[in-house]
């Protein structure tokens, strides 16, 4: 019975919100892109890429459950959470703007 009880107070240290089926937007999937893509799907998110200059190679390396994605926008509207990992360029610069974050208001936050 105490040992139960030690268990059930040191699990509500643990806070936070579930990542397992949640939709994951990855831009830019390049090296670290996939990696983090092939990350995320072993952890039971669902993930959608998306990468208009994608190698062959790194297309190679992705599981194959990630989702290709078409556009930013169907990363905006779909996902969860959204991760970038693109170079900073002048046709990257201005990729994540407060457009993006009011594709769907609920899910965003604005910093």
């Amino acid at each position: 019975m105490i040992s139960f009880l030690l268990r059930n107070r040191s699990e509500k240290q643990f806070a936070g919100c579930e990542i397992m089926g949640k939709k994951l937007g990855i831009i830019g999937l390049g090296a670290i892109g996939s990696m983090v893509a092939n990350a995320a799907a072993s952890l039971g998110m669902e993930v959608y890429g998306y990468d208009p200059y994608i190698s062959i190679d790194a297309a190679w390396n992705l599981s194959r459950t990630i989702k290709h994605s078409k556009s930013l926008d169907e990363i905006y509207s779909k996902c969860d959470y959204i991760t970038v990992h693109v170079p900073l360029l002048d046709s990257t610069k201005k990729m994540i703007n407060k457009e993006a974050f009011r594709q769907d208001e609920r899910r965003c936050c604005s910093f």
